[in-house]
């Protein structure tokens, strides 16, 4: 996937530019993996907190129903 490349591309970026460079190896495509995850569920959050407080601060008068904005990326967070 594209999250996937670019991660892979960033850690390999990273490791080309260590100075020392007996701790660089390849990141596997579990750890791949893991990052990936990790990235999406805290992008849920973020997003998800982000709608109770436009709740909060806006309510609903808008059109958008933040509070279910936000319920949908928290159940997003749970079960991905």
């Amino acid at each position: 996937t594209e999250q996937k490349a670019f991660l892979k591309a960033y850690v390999d970026e990273y490791n080309a530019s260590k100075t020392d460079q007996s701790n660089a190896r390849p990141i596997t495509a579990e750890e791949l993996a893991t990052l990936v995850d990790g990235f999406s569920l805290a992008n849920h959050l973020v997003w998800g907190l982000w709608g109770v407080l436009q709740a909060a601060t806006e309510g609903c008068e808008d059109g958008l129903d933040y509070m279910h904005y936000a319920k949908c990326r928290f159940d997003r967070y749970t079960h991905d």
